[in-house]
């Protein structure tokens, strides 16, 4: 309740970013707690790193370009331009090149930039608007169910209610206890960060 909606919605992009997946709730709830406790997105984005999830989505860090073509890809749903990677090959190159785990930030921040690309902005809104629907407005904190909702997810209006659909049908499968879920829906957001 501490935490103003724009700072969930700021944790759910490093779900995206650093998990491809819609957060969880309990998880979201955890992070919550630390970033109101004082733990930056920066300090949270290191740990982030550091998880068996995201080596799994980007792999070894010995092919730098892969690793920005999979952070595009996911953050941006597109594959990076030619100028683009020489320039984040080169800010990744080298001893007191930007760290890995930075980029991935610093990508998120590219995207939301005023000089960004307003498609790349709106498409990580809209994986934000599907994360947090999933997470803070239902609640739900079955991480298989977070990826399946946001793998369908390709930058379309379409997918984007397709996805907001299916969380929206697994959730009436667990209230009406067709199916057994855990629901922990977040409350005390005087600014809701996902109205769509």
């Amino acid at each position: 309740a501490q935490l103003e909606g724009d700072a969930m919605a700021a944790l759910t992009e490093l779900y995206i970013a650093y998990f491809n997946r819609a957060p969880d709730a309990v998880g979201l709830y955890f992070w919550g707690n630390q970033l109101a406790d004082g733990l930056g997105l920066e300090d949270i984005a290191a740990l982030f790193f550091d998880q068996p999830e995201t080596r799994a989505l980007y792999g070894s860090m010995d092919d730098m370009s892969a690793f920005v073509t999979a952070v595009y890809q996911n953050v941006l749903g597109r594959m990076p331009d030619v100028s683009g990677m020489a320039f984040w090959l080169d800010a990744l190159d080298g001893v007191s090149g930007l760290a890995p785990e930075r980029f991935i930030q610093a990508i998120l921040d590219g995207a939301k930039a005023e000089t960004g690309s307003a498609d790349d902005a709106q498409y990580l809104a809209n994986k934000v608007a599907l994360g947090g629907h999933f997470a803070v407005t239902l609640g739900m904190s079955d991480t298989a169910t977070a990826q399946t909702v946001m793998q369908g997810f390709d930058g379309s209006n379409s997918s984007l209610d397709e996805g907001l659909a299916q969380a929206d049908a697994l959730y009436a499968d667990i209230v009406s206890a067709e199916t057994d879920g855990f629901l922990m829906q977040l409350v005390g957001l005087s600014d809701p960060p996902f109205a769509m």
